[in-house]
């Protein structure tokens, strides 16, 4: 399943792919006609199997999300507007939580701050909590989300101030309290289009560009913060 903006209309549409290898049998769904939306998607599958995608509606400038009434987004989708307050929803990226609920990363791009949304519900229509998570400086672009092996939210960005690629790993489920803030990777600048996963050790591992040389660069964390300082007591 992939979520895209098609700009010849400004609509969200969805490709469900009908193989392994999408060269077959895909169908394509419009998800939100409602604007001129669908920028910055991202994807997840919800525990009830269907598609979840948060998305920039670029009319209003709001984060929004959709959940899929089916596998291909053929049946009308709910849609929910998560977060108006000013320019936000920027550089998207959803993860399902350990609760079976939606979180998201964005950007707030009037405030220059990365945010959190935990969904208070698997449409992110109700009971949702917003949470500035690094308000310092230029930060929260290209941010990715994943869910550690604690069960607990760890993002990848870039600050746009410094040149570096940053980590934030929360201290609870919506990432409302306890979160620390690492900077990974800081010589040179670096941590455009970052991408984050859990590995099979349960640890953090970030791709990312390196635009003063050109590279793409992967970062390992050798702990659940990335951090080089932390140690077990």
């Amino acid at each position: 399943m992939i979520s895209y903006r098609d700009s010849s209309v400004g609509y969200l549409k969805l490709v469900h792919c009908g193989n392994a290898a999408c060269s077959a049998g895909n169908s394509t769904a419009t998800v939100d006609a409602s604007a001129q939306v669908g920028e910055y998607s991202s994807i997840a599958v919800g525990v009830d199997g269907l598609p979840v995608i948060a998305y920039y509606d670029n009319t209003n400038s709001y984060l929004k999300v959709a959940h899929c009434g089916d596998a291909a987004c053929l049946v009308s989708a709910t849609l929910a507007t998560v977060d108006i307050a000013g320019v936000v929803g920027e550089y998207t990226s959803i993860a399902i939580g350990a609760d079976g609920l939606p979180v998201i990363s964005y950007r707030d791009a009037t405030a220059n701050d990365l945010k959190v949304a935990k969904c208070g519900n698997a449409n992110c229509s109700a009971g949702n909590t917003l949470t500035a998570v690094d308000t310092v400086g230029v930060v929260g672009l290209y941010t990715s989300i994943a869910i550690g092996a604690d069960g607990l939210p760890v993002i990848s960005y870039y600050d746009g101030g410094n040149g570096n690629l940053k980590a934030a790993k929360c201290g609870n489920a919506a990432c409302s309290s306890g979160n620390t803030l690492i900077a990974v990777d800081s010589v040179g600048n670096l941590g455009q289009y970052t991408s984050i996963t859990t590995g099979a050790d349960g640890l953090p591992v970030i791709s990312y560009y390196d635009a003063s040389n050109g590279d793409m660069k992967v970062a390992k964390c050798g702990n659940a913060f990335c951090s080089p300082y932390f140690r077990r007591r």
